[in-house]
């Protein structure tokens, strides 16, 4: 019976660069899961599963850049009894990137195997494309800019309502005290984000409004008042075309510590700017 698993993958990034997908929590957890890891031989730590069946782990081994390994008990498939396993990374460079080798041993049941086969397929594609998008991210936050634009059914003074009307920006961004008078201080509220450094408030201030055609306010934020580690500006442009509106949105002023910010605001304001679609366009 097969007792191992084994995957071989390329990625363009150096083994520098792969490494810190390996040994930082919260970068693990952008395709693995949470967990409490330390890249610390003897260091015991686990991954947390939504589904309760957390990894309890053990580093047995690191040597910077080149191997990690680790132990890996789990409850088993078969009689929900733990086993422990090991795991086994290997980077080595190449000409154009790395390879990446993923050995997971000590498996006793075909149940388990095929299990944990499954996890890891999915787990790695998540690690690529992680990986990938964030190289993209850090290309993107040189030229420090997010730029989206979404059409629009309606009119530009339709789709400016969601824009300037502080009780239906708050349902579709966040909850505000939003007024649109060029000077006006004020802020979105959300619950604090540990993992981003920030504490969910986020301080603005409008700079340019013209109706219906152009909205510009700052976008600060961090860890607590006082400290600005986010310092950024945002401007709303809406064009008229045909029966509906493009809008336009830029976002400018990331720095290379925003990376994270960086990425989950690129995602935030597409889905975001869904919902407004959906708002516009009530089901009957």
């Amino acid at each position: 019976m097969q007792k191992e698993i084994k995957h071989i993958m390329h990625l363009n990034q150096t083994p520098q660069e792969v490494w810190e997908y390996l040994t930082k929590p919260e970068l693990i957890e952008q395709w693995l899961g949470e967990t409490d890891f330390k890249p610390i031989a003897g260091h015991k730590f686990r991954f947390i599963s939504p589904y309760g069946n957390d990894s309890i782990c053990e580093v047995l081994e690191v040597i910077p850049f080149t191997k990690l390994s680790y132990s890996w008990q789990k409850n088993s498939a078969i009689d929900n009894k733990p086993f422990t396993s090991k795991v086994e990374w290997t980077l080595i460079p190449k000409e154009n990137g790395t390879e990446l080798q993923l050995v997971h041993t000590g498996f006793t049941t075909m149940e388990d195997i095929v299990a944990h086969e499954a996890g890891w397929k999915t787990c790695l594609k998540q690690l690529e494309e992680q990986i990938n998008t964030n190289n993209q991210n850090k290309i993107n936050i040189m030229k420090n800019t997010i730029t989206q634009t979404i059409r629009y059914e309606h009119s530009p003074e339709a789709v400016w309502e969601y824009l300037t009307n502080a009780e239906l920006m708050a349902q579709w961004l966040m909850p505000n005290n939003f007024e649109p008078i060029k000077g006006h201080d004020f802020e979105f509220r959300s619950k604090p984000i540990p993992s981003l450094n920030l504490d969910g408030i986020f301080r603005c201030k409008v700079m340019e409004i013209i109706p219906f055609r152009k909205l510009i306010y700052s976008w600060t934020g961090g860890p607590e008042t006082g400290v600005k580690t986010l310092d950024t500006i945002v401007e709303w442009t809406l064009e008229a075309k045909g029966n509906g509106t493009e809008l336009h949105l830029v976002q400018t002023g990331f720095n290379e510590e925003n990376i994270s910010i960086f990425s989950a605001m690129q995602g935030g304001w597409a889905q975001n700017l869904q919902k407004v679609a959906t708002l516009l366009s009530p089901k009957k």
